[in-house]
């Protein structure tokens, strides 16, 4: 059975992150890329962000018997097929997955400009997997 008391405060540290990457958001690329704490904090808060979301759908297919995922990918895909994440969504979503573990793993090779178009251009797909995440409880 899923907790849905952890999924309900995964969502609130979600939503909560994303205030603080809004002072990123509205800097112009030339300010953000000045100075290596704007990077480093921007690249963190997505990190965590990544995270919850992956966390959210290991847990839900996990208490849900929807599959046993090996990778975060896999965990996207499953996800996906089982309307907790958009399918037309997928690839950004495998992108989320792929990102964060350069960032983990191969953090020397995150560019702040990819960094940039992230805070700039994709951001939104966390309030899309909010809305399917309470559209999956509420069907």
């Amino acid at each position: 059975m899923v907790n849905n008391e952890k999924v309900r405060q995964k969502i609130q540290f979600i939503r909560n992150e994303q205030k603080k990457l809004q002072r990123f958001q509205a800097m112009e690329f030339k300010e953000f890329a000045s100075d290596d704490i704007y990077q480093d904090a921007a690249i963190r808060v997505l990190q965590v962000m990544i995270e919850c979301v992956l966390d959210i759908c290991a847990h839900v297919i996990a208490r849900e018997g929807l599959g046993i995922p090996k990778t975060y990918v896999e965990t996207v895909k499953i996800a996906v097929q089982n309307d907790l994440i958009s399918p037309d969504k997928e690839q950004n979503f495998i992108s989320m997955a792929k990102f964060r573990n350069r960032v983990v793993h191969m953090y020397d090779e995150v560019d702040k400009n990819e960094v940039f178009n992230i805070l700039q251009n994709n951001t939104e797909d966390f309030n899309s997997f909010i809305k399917n995440v309470v559209n999956y409880y509420y069907k």
